[in-house]
């Protein structure tokens, strides 16, 4: 993304909601979140004119407000399995939060668990915002061979994991099916064999012609 246009967003959002920025100030905002993609940061601007009060904006308001593929804190719960059987895609920091919270998952104190894997996780993802560290996702699978595959599934969709990856971690058999459930229309796996009707055709006749020599020879 471009700085001066960045600089540019950076400047009207302070100017709108009455905060002051230096110049050095608003250069390294743009700089900072020109490693974010175009349109989530703009979005990100646009909410903070929209919510940020007190005349005064940081990049904590900005960066609380960017989309970057990760699933806020209600979401990162509720995605995050809760038993050996369940599998889905997760974030390693949704697997640090989530070590946080175990205990108390394990003695089925799921809301002390859900108030522990929030504070953790969202300390987490601050600290990786700040210091630029993109998101990355995995998959934790369970038992539950079903479960599984579903869950690759709906990784593959949201985009969180790549198509030959989630398929490396299924059996032969269900490669196939997976692909048509995850949608994907063109793959080695998916192709069918083309059979070349003249090359048939003309080895038949080669055969045939073959044949009836040696029927000649015989006689």
């Amino acid at each position: 993304m471009a700085i001066d246009k960045l600089l540019e967003a950076v400047t009207v959002t302070a100017e709108l909601i009455g905060a002051e920025l230096s110049t050095p100030a608003r250069v390294a905002m743009a700089e900072d979140l020109a490693l974010y993609p175009e349109k989530a940061v703009m979005q990100a601007l646009l909410r903070c004119r929209r919510e940020v009060k007190g005349n005064k904006l940081t990049m904590a308001d900005i960066m609380s407000r960017l989309d970057d593929g990760r699933p806020g804190a209600e979401e990162a719960w509720a995605l995050y399995p809760k038993d050996e059987y369940g599998s889905a895609a997760v974030t390693s920091e949704m697997q640090l939060a989530m070590a946080a919270a175990w205990p108390l998952v394990q003695d089925g104190d799921n809301i002390g668990g859900r108030m522990a894997f929030k504070e953790r996780y969202t300390q987490i993802i601050a600290e990786n915002r700040a210091n630029n560290v993109p998101v990355k996702w995995e998959v934790s699978l369970g038992q539950d061979p079903g479960g599984r595959e579903a869950a690759l599934v709906d990784a593959c969709q949201r985009k969180r994991i790549g198509v030959d990856h989630a398929m490396s971690l299924l059996p032969s058999d269900a490669q196939e099916r997976f692909l048509l459930s995850a949608g994907v229309t063109e793959h080695p796996l998916l192709a069918a064999p083309k059979q070349d009707v003249a090359e048939n055709k003309r080895r038949l006749a080669e055969i045939l012609a073959t044949l009836t020599e040696d029927r000649k020879v015989k006689v």
